[in-house]
């Protein structure tokens, strides 16, 4: 009797082990095929570049990969809208071939605001902040002479 009650047992843990392996998807049958693993950030973000005063002089905004660009002439409002920016890399902008000071970082899905201060001596980007993409602004600039 001690021979068919070991059966049993080995039978019944048997049972087990394999109810627990298939609750676990281990023989549920062939893996069905796979989504490429996704590196990085999938979606693009955008930028919003203003000025709080007309271009003084004719001048090209370009992307700092030269693959954008936009052209102003003098006294014209200046306004940038670019989105599907490679992303996570820092971004920087140029004037007429001269990189502006300052750095800005693009999200997914974000849209970041900038304000360009032009000198004497070159550019600058300020970053005032960053909402969802069809969102509201950060921070207007006053307009230029409401002073």
């Amino acid at each position: 009797m001690t021979v068919g009650r070991t059966s049993y047992n080995q039978r019944g843990r048997a049972l087990l082990l394999c109810l627990a392996l298939i609750s676990l998807g281990c023989g549920a049958g062939p893996a069905g095929p796979t989504d490429p693993p996704i590196i990085g950030d999938p979606l693009p973000g955008s930028f919003s570049l203003t000025s709080d005063q007309p271009a003084p002089y004719p001048f090209t905004i370009r992307g700092e990969t030269g693959t954008r660009s936009a052209q102003f002439d003098e006294g014209d409002s200046i306004v940038v809208n670019w989105s599907d920016l490679p992303l996570p890399d820092q971004k920087r902008i140029e004037i007429n071939g001269q990189l502006c000071e300052g750095t800005f970082g693009i999200q997914a899905r974000i849209e970041t605001d900038l304000l360009l201060s032009l000198t004497d001596d070159g550019c600058r980007i300020e970053v005032l902040g960053s909402h969802p993409e069809g969102g509201p602004h950060a921070e207007e600039p006053e307009p230029y002479g409401s002073n």
